[in-house]
């Protein structure tokens, strides 16, 4: 009978499990050198401006790198980021909830990352969940954890003071039919004793809280049925805030939504002084000129200041109206017609098309 040879046995298994070993090591190299190949193309593409390229790599890194919070989170805010500048189709708006969603689940500590979360879902209409995220920011401050950069972002973009986490998770609370509560936070936001009906005379306005004036005025006159008080509180707004164009523009809107179109007119004016190119602005200069029939304001306005924002559905809509009041509906339907082409989803352009053929 053969003998076998152990030592040659021993040397086979060995070698066998080496090779092994040396191709696992030389996948594992590949994958990881892959990898970060990927993940530079991804950077390269978004520091280019190729959004959808950029996605497309970042999505294949991930595949293989599922547990990267730091390429998780510039994912979501580069989607972010395109959705802000009018990329709001739905598989956008998919796309941007699931990779902002994931990035904070992969940083929760992050307050600005969530805080990008949050506000993403109350411009959606999902203020109950936006709300759970603003609670979050404030839980963790309150227990002195302190606050964290989003990972991949500049140091400046961090999250905002209390103050406005505050205003935010009350808008949230508003949105989802918590109206005491919403009123509660916003008048300590103001200043504002809601039982005594009087203002803290020594309050000091705090940053960017001037839409807490307009929150508050608006559950007052429209909750609670207490015009005086709502009155009383939105013209507190630009006393507050003189020099915010937002409160000037809060205010403009108050008077043109309660019939005072000269007030509006001035106050208007005073927000465009202080912020000549705010888009948001000019539309409300627009409508409000439009409103008094000074038409040769409107055509200038569409011609200079919303110009730059010729495929906002607003700008054509007001591009319309313009033609209409010019005596022109044929010019009037052709805009909004090519309007809706560029905007098939718009439904104020679809509405007026309906107006303007009538």
């Amino acid at each position: 009978m053969q003998r076998i040879n152990h030592r040659l046995v021993v040397v086979l298994i060995v070698a066998t499990l080496a090779g092994i070993g040396a191709v696992a090591g030389l996948h594992r190299f590949n994958v990881v050198r892959n990898a970060e190949s990927i993940l530079d193309r991804a950077r390269e593409r978004r520091d280019e401006g190729r959004s959808a390229e950029a996605a497309g790599f970042y999505t294949r890194y991930l595949a293989l790198r599922p547990s990267d919070g730091v390429a998780q989170a510039e994912l979501a805010i580069m989607l972010l980021e395109g959705v802000n500048a009018g990329n709001t189709n739905r598989a956008a708006v998919l796309n941007t909830y699931n990779a902002l969603e994931a990035a904070v689940r992969q940083n929760p500590d992050d307050d600005s990352l969530r805080e990008k979360l949050g506000r993403f879902l109350l411009r959606v209409g999902s203020p109950i969940e936006a709300k759970q995220h603003f609670s979050a920011i404030l839980d963790r401050r309150l227990r002195g954890d302190g606050k964290s950069p989003t990972p991949g972002a500049d140091a400046s973009d961090d999250a905002s003071s209390d103050a406005v986490i505050n205003l935010l998770f009350a808008q949230a609370c508003a949105g989802a039919g918590e109206y005491d509560e919403a009123s509660r936070v916003t008048a300590k936001l103001i200043g504002y004793d809601p039982v005594t009906k009087i203002f803290d005379t020594s309050f000091e306005a705090l940053p960017d809280c001037a839409d807490a004036y307009v929150l508050l005025s608006d559950l007052l006159e429209r909750r609670f049925k207490d015009k005086d008080s709502a009155t009383k509180v939105i013209r507190r707004l630009p006393e507050a805030y003189p020099k915010d164009s937002r409160a000037w523009l809060a205010m403009a809107r108050w008077s043109y939504d309660n019939g005072d179109l000269a007030a509006a007119a001035i106050e208007i004016a005073n927000a465009t002084e202080i912020s000549p190119y705010s888009p948001e602005v000019a539309f409300a200069d627009f409508e409000i000129a439009m409103r008094t029939g000074n038409v040769a304001r409107a055509e200038r306005l569409i011609r200079e200041s919303m110009a730059p924002y010729g495929e906002d559905a607003r700008v054509i809509v007001g591009r319309a109206d313009l033609a209409l009041a010019q005596g022109d509906p044929v010019a009037a339907i052709e805009i909004l017609e090519a309007g809706a082409e560029s905007a098939p989803d718009s439904p104020a352009i679809l509405h007026q098309i309906g107006r303007a053929h009538v």
